[in-house]
């Protein structure tokens, strides 16, 4: 079984973008949450055409779904206060009915440190400090922080928080997870940072909670006609790489999870011949879905063609009408990760 999911990011070619996007969005996403969408991902990035905001865009998306899990996929904890992230994030736990969790990692984008006022040096640090506040404010206990005292009310859907994955490409993430989170989800799904989460779970007396790998291709687009969407998808992923590509210069030794470089790329060839993307026909894709692992996915991204309405539609209504019926896809609450009870950090 694998899970349908689609990611919403903004980041295109400024030619490709404006404001009815995020109205196009929400459409979409109702519409293909009647069809059985598993899930949809959003993440968070600064000073750029992403999602600076995601927990506000996911109340959106929750107000106009029934099913679909919403994951924020991930959000930058260093960068924000973690009584204001509970609340924020338990805002959204009762407004989808309890459909959430949270990816947390500590970011790598030296300007979105400094945009926040925020030590890069010490992300590492924050994060731990700021993740068990964060967590069990969440789960309505009594918090002190930074000489603040209070409780988080009310409390999230029906009493039960939300999950929350501990991200991250790093073997400090794998040891973070293991030590506060309900789960893990390694940015490019290196099996010796699984290893060592769970590993570090067991020495901890915890159980390992569910592994969130990337699945490759990240992002696939259905079409009756390949060439005519590489066409325009081909410059919004070149846009895509080169963005990550500077930000991970900027990191220094950050990893991303698809080619990235720090020099720019002008060939859309180079895109192409990237596992990272899949510009498929509905048959094309039914085969890739075969081939994939149990517990992948297939990510459409909604968003890629931009101002391109009628493509992106296309492509939702292709996979659901001629792909959908032909594969085995996960429901909603088959992949929610479950809340793990015994956290070390309270006893």
């Amino acid at each position: 079984m694998i899970s349908w999911r689609i990611q919403v990011d903004m980041l295109l070619p400024p030619e490709l973008h404006d404001d009815s996007l995020y109205q196009l969005s929400l459409e979409q996403l109702a519409w293909a949450d009647r069809k059985g969408l598993s899930e949809v991902w959003l993440s968070e990035h600064h000073d750029s055409l992403f999602i600076s905001s995601p927990l506000v865009l996911a109340s959106a998306i929750a107000a106009v779904t029934e099913n679909t899990r919403i994951v924020i996929g991930c959000l930058l904890l260093p960068l924000h206060d973690p009584i204001r992230v509970a609340e924020d994030h338990i805002m959204l736990s009762l407004v989808s009915k309890g459909r959430t969790e949270v990816v947390t990692g500590i970011g790598y984008v030296a300007h979105e440190f400094e945009m926040f006022g925020v030590s890069s040096r010490e992300r590492g640090r924050i994060a731990d400090q700021k993740l068990p506040i964060y967590i069990s404010a969440m789960a309505g206990e009594a918090f002190e922080f930074d000489g603040r005292r209070g409780r988080v009310r009310p409390g999230p859907y029906r009493g039960e928080r939300p999950p929350v994955l501990g991200g991250g490409a790093v073997a400090a993430s794998a040891k973070r997870a293991a030590r506060f989170c309900d789960g893990f989800a390694p940015a490019d799904g290196d099996h010796k940072l699984v290893a060592l989460y769970r590993e570090e779970c067991v020495k901890l007396g915890r159980k390992p909670g569910p592994v969130r790998r990337p699945t490759m291709p990240l992002y696939v687009h259905v079409t009756r006609d390949p060439e005519k969407a590489w066409s325009v998808l081909g410059p919004s992923f070149l846009h895509e790489i080169n963005y990550y590509g500077k930000w991970a210069a900027e990191a220094g030794n950050a990893r991303i999870s698809y080619a990235a470089t720090p020099e720019e790329l002008t060939d859309v060839a180079i895109v192409r011949s990237s596992p990272a993307y899949a510009v498929v026909t509905p048959e094309q894709c039914i085969e890739l879905a075969g081939k994939l692992p149990e517990g992948s996915y297939l990510c459409l991204r909604i968003n890629k063609p931009g101002t391109h309405a009628e493509m992106s539609w296309e492509s939702l209504e292709l996979f659901a009408s001629e792909v959908l019926p032909h594969i085995n896809v996960a429901r909603p609450e088959d992949i929610a990760t479950p809340v793990v009870d015994a956290i070390p950090w309270r006893r």
